[in-house]
């Protein structure tokens, strides 16, 4: 339930309050809420149990008309105006507690001096009920985002919350007795007492940030001019370079951060010889919240890079505590040095000859010489870095890259200290540090000893060149050992998650080797744990029917971690041509979008999308699915084949270019992009089979692909003024031929192939259905949309023929991007046949997936007024937001 009113506050408190002030003295009853397990400090969170009982002590005897005990959850802002102060109150939560021990009272007189007391027990929801939000936002996300649980905000802390003043959330038990005074209904007294707690919800971490250049607020460098004081002549300028850092986590009831660091990178380029570089002396580090509030609900989220916000935020700064590091500048020179220029420990400590500082040497002038003088650099690296792995190898099994790879400084945010806590100063984390984030969930023992299993293997799946050296010749594959809970984890995801992605698999094709992926997942990296956040919360959504689980949301988090960590500490050369780091990212980054797709896939699926297709348009498909040979001792990886197998043999990019392709095309249909990669190139001549994969045809593939860049193109020339009505039908005439020519193809191998119900081909089935569905966008496209048009009215009937003949053995677990193409254009009397399918769907996936986020969108579109214009597309795909319908 819930409510909004407007009170204005007034000098005056008003005779008819106060004289029910002094009825309710006159005639008092106490009530007293006492909270079980509770002191001053304590904070519920989401799934935190809040139970107690409410003590009644009538002072006369009194007639219980009613008692209501129910748990609250409202919002107070408060807007000062010139004459008048207006309180605006909303209130977003109520659970009211229905008991026994209520129902006997009511009714009943308690009596004088008595003593009653009423349990009860609320569970706190991770969040609202989606009918809770009614408010016109334009996004889905944006109606995401109004149903989560707010902290508690305001008065009620013993700290500072960076929270404006006039700004309240506040959760609370509220007591009510109404009682009728000597039996007389028309003369009733209120009885009224109030609890509040504390309240702060689990969230699951966001992606990192995608920080614009022009962000006034997010900036991760800077340059300044060097100079003694503001009279003289620069002597230099001074930069800094930063990295996202690590997210800062509020241990258990806020008692401590643990600590995070922020790489920064310092260069010094002098104007004048001999100038050496400035000593740092000191940091500071704060922390600033930026606050938007308003009394009517948020459309929109209130600010971003592409539309700032017209109101100004309320703005907190707290300052942090920051140790100042020892910093020691490496030189980037060849001239002779003085004896007073201080040294490099970056090359001394490598045994690396150090050039100095000054003018750049003559060899570096992009000749061969400088080749050679890098090669030999690079060299002395690989060496310093195999002596410092076999120190480190009866230490530690984890990684460490801020030791190996990073050159950076860094500054360690302080804060108190937790028993057990690793201090968190590399950008890679070891696992120990990051399962401490289970502490305030269940089991956190098991997830410890389940991190000890992954870290086992994790180190032997970095850079071959770097390891090698660790492992003895007698055993070059390291051993695997895995804990029961991880390895029934990964078997569940390859028998029960694996399937659901991939409902069309085919396990007798050149991708039914799935040894490469399993290797992967037990290696401890980010697909592992993205792996298992898929696998933990498919579990717990089937077999518990529970659709939150935040096991699942910190394996989510270590994942993200674990690519920014890969992304930000390997150059894109070489992750380019690294091939199993390439594989790891990938890999991990389409899990990831399967993790989305599980929630709905309205929106975070887009960067992981972006990162897979950035990568894979630089290469070609005769670089990236070659076959490399393998020497004896090279390390397991996804992108290793034996040197028996054939150039064909190729179940690892093979798979995951063809699982990148089907998100890349099918994603343009209602986001209105087109496909990142190149993909005719992939599709027509590489050896791709998307049927064996994704269940469909690459011809199908290809034409939706054209139909992407045929309404980007439509677009471009009505912008311009120059749009050629006959150009966009020749073009839209040579898609759908080929499309016509694909199906005709299908009936025809169709009558051959009989009625057969046996070992049935989904390829054929499900080709047939994307192809009729892309008919119906192409003549969206190039003639409007209008439902009435003769071919779109041909294209949806015979896809519904086909959906009534659909085979049993075929799931339809796959359709989701037709069924919705050609459900927008369904006339009335056929709309109950896609909503019954996409129905059936959703409970073939145990209500998760994408399908509840497609009825909700066709019934969107069902309800919505008749289109009067043909211009634009998107009004009849239209998703409210980025929603990914694979």
């Amino acid at each position: 339930m819930m409510s909004l009113q407007q009170s204005h506050q007034m000098e005056e408190l008003g005779i008819s309050k106060a004289a029910s002030k002094l009825r309710n003295w006159r005639r008092s009853c106490k009530l007293e809420i006492n909270l079980a397990d509770y002191y001053l400090a304590k904070i519920y969170s989401s799934g935190s149990v809040v139970q107690g009982h409410i003590a009644i002590s009538p002072a006369a005897d009194i007639r219980a008309s009613s008692i209501t005990i129910s748990l609250d959850g409202a919002t107070t802002i408060r807007t000062v105006g010139q004459k008048l102060t207006t309180t605006t109150t909303h209130r977003f939560l109520k659970m009211d507690s229905i008991s026994s021990n209520i129902l006997q009272l009511v009714g009943t007189t308690l009596k004088k001096n008595g003593s009653y007391e009423i349990p009860f027990q609320f569970t706190l929801p991770d969040q609202l009920d989606s009918t809770a939000c009614t408010h016109n936002a334009i996004s889905t996300t944006v109606t995401d985002t109004h149903l989560l649980l707010p902290p508690a905000v305001g008065r009620d802390w013993d700290r500072d919350d960076m929270s404006p003043g006039v700004v309240k959330v506040e959760y609370g038990i509220n007591a009510c007795v109404t009682s009728n005074w000597s039996l007389n209904t028309g003369n009733s007294q209120v009885f009224t007492a109030k609890r509040t707690i504390r309240f702060i919800p689990r969230l699951n971490e966001s992606p990192p940030l995608h920080v614009s250049l022009t962000s006034p607020r997010y900036k991760l460098r800077g340059t300044k001019s060097l100079r003694g004081n503001s009279l003289k002549r620069p002597v230099g300028t001074i930069s800094a370079a930063a990295m996202q850092p690590e997210p800062l986590h509020l241990q258990a009831y806020g008692t401590a951060i643990v600590h995070t660091v922020i790489d920064v990178t310092l260069t010094f380029n002098p104007d004048i010889d001999g100038i050496t570089p400035p000593k740092l002396d000191s940091t500071s580090l704060s922390l600033r919240s930026y606050t938007w509030h308003q009394a009517d609900p948020y459309q929109a989220f209130p600010d971003q890079d592409e539309k700032p916000s017209l109101k100004q935020p309320f703005v907190a700064t707290i300052a942090l505590a920051g140790d100042c590091p020892q910093i020691s500048w490496a030189r980037h020179g060849n001239h002779a040095l003085e004896d007073k220029t201080p040294g490099s420990l970056e090359c001394t400590d490598r045994c690396l000859p150090c050039h100095g500082y000054g003018p750049k040497p003559a060899w570096m002038d992009g000749s061969a010489a400088e080749h050679q003088e890098l090669e030999r650099i690079k060299k002395a690296v690989k060496q310093y870095l195999k002596k410092l792995r076999r120190g480190q190898q009866n230490k530690s099994l984890g990684r460490d890259v801020a030791v190996i790879l990073s050159p950076e400084r860094r500054t360690r945010v302080q804060a108190p200290s937790v028993p057990g806590v690793t201090d968190l100063s590399s950008p890679s984390l070891p696992q120990t540090a990051l399962h401490h984030a289970y502490d305030n969930f269940e089991s956190p023992e098991t997830l410890a000893d389940a991190s000890s299993s992954l870290t086992v293997t994790r180190s032997s799946f970095q850079d071959s060149e770097a390891v090698q050296p660790v492992l003895t010749s007698q055993n070059p594959t390291p051993s695997c050992v895995l804990f029961p809970r991880l390895a029934f984890l990964i078997m569940y995801y390859l028998d029960h998650v694996f399937v659901w992605q991939f409902p069309y698999y085919q396990f007798k094709s050149s991708l039914g080797n799935r040894g490469w992926l399993l290797t992967c997942l037990s290696n401890g990296g980010s697909l592992s744990h993205a792996a298992l956040a898929l696998s933990t919360l498919h579990r717990d959504a089937s077999q518990k029917g529970c659709y939150y689980s935040q096991e699942a949301f910190e394996f989510h988090s270590m994942a993200l971690r674990e690519l920014r960590n890969l992304s930000q500490h390997t150059e894109t050369e070489t992750l380019l041509n690294d091939r199993a780091k390439l594989a790891e990212f990938i890999a991990a980054s389409l899990t990831l979008i399967s993790f989305e797709v599980f929630n709905g896939a309205e929106y975070d699926w887009v960067p992981h999308l972006d990162a897979v297709t950035a990568v894979l348009a630089m290469h070609s498909p005769g670089a990236l699915l070659q076959t490399s040979s393998v020497s004896e001792n090279a390390l397991p990886s996804p992108i290793h084949t034996s040197r028996d197998d054939g150039p064909e043999v190729q179940p690892d990019f093979n798979f995951l270019v063809a699982e990148a392709l089907w998100h890349d095309i099918l994603a343009c249909a209602t986001t209105g992009r087109v496909p990142r990669i190149f993909y005719r190139q992939w599709l027509e001549g590489s050896g791709i089979v998307m049927a064996d994969l994704m269940g469909c045809y690459n011809w199908v593939m290809i034409a939706i692909g054209d139909l992407a860049h045929l309404n980007a193109w439509k677009k471009d020339m009505k912008q311009k003024v120059t749009l050629s009505v006959p150009e966009l039908v020749r073009r839209g005439q040579r898609i759908e031929k080929e499309l016509q020519d694909g199906i005709t193809e299908l009936k025809r191998a169709a009558k051959a192939r009989g009625d057969i119900r046996g070992n049935v081909s989904p390829a054929p089935y499900v080709s047939h259905i994307f192809a009729l569905a892309s008919l119906v966008l192409s003549s969206t496209i190039v003639s409007g949309p209008w439902a009435s048009l003769p071919e779109v009215k041909d294209a949806v009937s015979e896809s519904v023929i086909v959906l009534r003949n659909w085979p049993q053995s075929v799931p339809l677990r796959g359709l989701v991007w037709p069924l919705y193409i050609i459900g927008s254009m369904a006339e009335a009397s056929l709309q109950g046949v896609f909503e019954s399918l996409l129905c059936k769907i959703r409970e073939e996936s145990g209500g998760f997936g994408n399908s509840g986020t497609v009825i909700k969108l066709l019934k969107g579109r069902w309800a919505a007024p008749p289109i009067r214009n043909d211009d634009e597309l998107e009004m009849v795909f239209q998703t409210g937001g980025n929603v990914l319908l694979t």
